[in-house]
């Protein structure tokens, strides 16, 4: 990338709202610097007020207590919801199954339903390499617990994108640590 891209704001971006969760995590850092850098009014989710800085519009919100999150959707008014906030953890034991249901599909559930009421332009879903695809047969085998919550966050996704007018996306991300 040249150096007049880098200082130019993007147009996409540029005096638009963003609500990103997971603000204070590796990709949601990165992810809120790019968005002002960019000209955008950046609202970032955490749930460790430790965490928070002043540049930022801080929210320290629990993703999923369902009333905390629609208020975090009025107050922040976004355009653009990127939901990064998850347990990441692909362990491949029992002990994991209600974490990850809690922290990756209750919390897309709650974000979902309170942005069908204020509908943003984009939302974004972070996916995983870990998200197993349907087969031609229609079955599904998520090889961990994290895998099935993010095959069911993204089935919650699609049935929002597709029944109540929030657009959605699913992004796969995979191998950003290098």
């Amino acid at each position: 990338m040249n150096s007049a891209s880098d200082n130019s704001l993007h147009p996409t971006f540029a005096g638009r709202r963003a609500l990103v969760t997971g603000a204070s995590g590796f990709i949601g850092s990165h992810l809120c610097r790019f968005l002002a850098k960019h000209g955008a009014q950046v609202h970032g989710q955490t749930r460790d007020a430790a965490r928070t800085n002043s540049q930022l519009h801080w929210h320290v919100t629990d993703l999923n207590n369902a009333a905390a999150v629609e208020l975090m959707i009025e107050k922040a008014a976004p355009e653009f919801v990127f939901h990064l906030a998850a347990v990441t953890s692909a362990a491949r034991n029992v002990s994991m199954v209600r974490a990850t249901f809690d922290a990756n599909v209750v919390s897309t559930i709650n974000l979902l339903e309170a942005l069908a009421i204020h509908p943003p332009k984009r939302f974004v879903l972070a996916g995983s390499l870990e998200t197993p695809r349907v087969e031609a047969d229609g079955s599904i085998a998520p090889s961990s617990p994290y895998a099935a919550s993010k095959l069911a966050a993204g089935a919650y996704a699609r049935l929002f994108n597709d029944r109540f007018n929030v657009p959605c996306v699913n992004a796969r991300i995979f191998m950003v640590y290098g």
